[in-house]
């Protein structure tokens, strides 16, 4: 074999081997996701049965803000608000979950793969917005057996959620170039 075919196969070789631990991690990550999409609706309900602590960190209240004990039928409503960013992002995860699927069967630019993006990203979207709803409601939840005058409604919102927006419109965009790669890998298909 003479040395200019071996620098031609080389190339391929190490492209190869990449691409198969990139599957590999793809296939590892999905089963990630779906690991913590079952497990973390699970913990809403451990959360505000047990924790009083984190639920007043959670709504972004002070120690002393929360002056009763929560009521039952309180610690329900509470759960039930912050269970909808919870399995938001649950069916974030699964969507994550289908498009990593995707990657790890070599599906790049292929319509499912770009509508698993865009999908995600949506979710992905609302979920940071279904968690910046849910705060004000929590604080009104907490302290509403409060005196009158010492109930809050706390409204937060930060770089954290920015960030998220952000990071679902990036999302949003690459799964409309994955689209556009499908159409152009449709159209050089056409020509041979």
């Amino acid at each position: 074999m003479s040395i200019e075919s071996r620098f031609r196969t080389a190339p391929s070789l190490a492209g190869a081997s990449a691409n198969g631990r990139f599957r590999k991690l793809c296939a590892a990550l999905a089963t990630i996701c779906l690991a913590l999409a079952w497990i973390t609706p699970m913990l809403v309900p451990i959360q505000w049965g047990f924790d009083a602590d984190s639920l007043i960190i959670l709504a972004h209240l002070g120690p002393g803000d929360v002056q009763t004990p929560l009521r039952g039928s309180l610690r329900t409503v509470g759960a039930l608000i912050s269970a909808v960013p919870v399995l938001l992002g649950a069916w974030s995860l699964w969507q994550a979950r289908d498009g990593l699927l995707c990657f790890a069967r070599g599906e790049a630019f292929t319509a499912h793969a770009a509508q698993c993006l865009r999908r995600l990203a949506m979710l992905v979207g609302a979920t940071a917005l279904a968690a910046f709803a849910a705060e004000p409601a929590l604080s009104a939840v907490l302290t509403w057996d409060n005196a009158i005058g010492a109930r809050a409604i706390v409204v937060g919102g930060g770089l954290a959620h920015a960030i998220v927006l952000l990071c679902a419109t990036v999302l949003w965009l690459m799964g409309g170039v994955l689209g556009q790669g499908q159409l152009l890998a449709e159209e050089n298909a056409a020509f041979l």
